[in-house]
């Protein structure tokens, strides 16, 4: 099969421990300290926390025991800050390299086919400019990794962070490092499609090597794109993953049932951060939250509400889950799992229209009000509301 290779350059830019570095952004002060996000697990920390083995997942209290004695701070999860900031990131990168392509709250696509030499630069140069830039212009350090498809970018981005730049066109070095990365570092590749070829493939390397047929007879079309993306033909569109249906998280406590309130409610919130960690990583936000409780017989006690506005705010939410929590807990009865669900999802995006046309996030609001205004202003005649200032 004779491949018609591209020549196209293309950058995945990603935003280095981006709610952390949005955090330290907020408050300078904090700049070289241990900084942490999260509620009751870790959603975000800064390198130096990671090298001590504080990663994503880390419980709270097991964090702070890590970081004893050394100079850490922990904060909450303030998702309107991180959105405000990744939007400012999207809105440089479509004024100054080309195909931007958003692929999540912190990392995005780009070209840059000839924008070096348009700039009169050498290509490494040129990507460090554009980092600097962005650090000067966003004061948000980011890597920047470079290929001729976006999914070998995206799959050298294991590579030199942070604040690293990575250019890979080379073959002969690509071929010794698909050479020792494991196949399971292709980005979709699920636990099920891994567990089909653990046992015949380990790196990426063998993967390309199985054959184009071969791929698509076994994993069908999907397959298939991924592997001309390994041959450096650009198949995907990498667009923003789409919205799921629904979104659930719960917690099994084993042999260990309990009645007590306190660490149901612990579990609750450990369901919620979870929750939130993939609602801001895929940029999504929910307008309902059910809860659920199952207790030692299977019986299933749940309640849910519909919130006012979409919203990815855990201390909202949370709120909302306290009220639902002592609606349907019963004291003495040993429960067995505890659950957290949404079943209306939806994209963060930018909302035009506001109230007084200024930005305004409660966008639903906003519009209720807008009608309410209207309907007053018929019934009682225009200028009948005033404006406090």
């Amino acid at each position: 099969m004779k491949l018609k290779t591209s020549k196209h350059t293309y950058a995945h830019i990603d935003c280095d421990s981006f709610f952390a570095s949005c955090e330290i952004l907020q408050n300078p002060r904090l700049a070289g300290k241990y900084v942490c996000v999260g509620s009751e697990i870790i959603v975000a920390a800064t390198y130096n926390a990671k090298k001590l083995w504080v990663k994503v997942g880390t419980p709270i209290w097991e964090a702070k025991k890590i970081l004893k004695n050394r100079d850490a701070y922990f904060s909450g999860v303030h998702m309107d800050l991180y959105i405000e900031i990744s939007q400012k990131l999207m809105q440089y990168l479509r004024k100054n390299v080309l195909d931007v392509r958003v692929f999540s709250v912190d990392e995005a696509f780009v070209e840059i086919s000839w924008l070096p030499e348009m700039y009169n630069l050498g290509i490494d140069e040129y990507l460090q400019n554009l980092q600097q830039d962005i650090l000067k212009e966003i004061w948000i350090p980011v890597s920047i990794w470079v290929s001729n498809t976006r999914l070998k970018a995206k799959i050298f981005s294991k590579i030199r962070k942070p604040y690293g730049v990575f250019v890979w066109i080379d073959s002969e070095r690509e071929r010794n490092i698909f050479n020792t990365l494991s196949f399971q570092e292709i980005p979709f590749i699920g636990r099920k499609t891994a567990k089909k070829l653990e046992f015949q493939i380990t790196t990426i390397s063998d993967y390309i090597h199985l054959g184009y047929f071969e791929i698509v007879r076994r994993f069908g079309k999907n397959g298939g794109k991924l592997w001309f993306e390994l041959r450096g033909v650009s198949s995907m569109e990498f667009l923003p993953k789409t919205v799921a249906k629904s979104i659930w998280r719960a917690r099994g406590f084993n042999r260990k049932m309990t009645s007590e309130s306190s660490i149901l409610l612990n579990h609750i919130k450990s369901n919620l951060d979870r929750m939130c960690d993939q609602l801001s990583r895929k940029w999504h936000e929910i307008g309902d939250i059910h809860i659920l409780l199952i207790d030692s017989n299977w019986l299933q006690y749940k309640d849910h509400i519909e919130l006012p506005v979409f919203s990815s705010d855990r201390t909202e939410i949370l709120r909302v889950l306290q009220r639902l929590f002592q609606k349907i807990y019963k004291p003495g009865v040993l429960y067995r799992k505890t659950g957290v669900f949404s079943s209306q999802i939806q994209s963060i995006h930018e909302k035009q229209l506001s109230l007084f046309q200024q930005e305004n996030h409660d966008h639903k609001k906003n519009l209720h009000i807008e009608r309410l205004l209207h309907d007053m202003e018929g019934k009682y005649g225009k200028g009948v509301l005033r404006i406090g200032m």
